[in-house]
């Protein structure tokens, strides 16, 4: 008998495909990730419009500092992730 809830427990289908089950797990991970990142995006860019920091700067140079962060943006984009590399034992 299972002493675990009914509520706890992982339905059938996850318990019988473990690869589906990671799979979820980072499709999850990879959602909420995105919500953080962006909304943390949206929080800063508030924040600088907020701060009147780039009040003083023309129209051109906002469209360069929007250009800048893109090309940042892109970098880290391209820049593979690194991983351990120590191996067990």
């Amino acid at each position: 008998m299972n002493a675990q809830p009914v509520a706890l427990r992982r339905p059938t289908w996850l318990r019988r495909r473990p690869s589906l089950r990671r799979w979820s797990v980072t499709l999850v991970a990879t959602v909420a990730s995105t919500y953080a990142l962006d909304a943390f995006a949206t929080a800063a860019g508030v924040l600088l419009a907020a701060s009147l920091l780039l009040d003083g700067l023309g129209h051109g140079a906002l469209l360069a500092f929007l250009a800048a962060t893109y090309v940042v943006w892109g970098i880290g984009l391209s820049a593979p992730p690194r991983t351990s590399t120590a191996s067990p034992g």
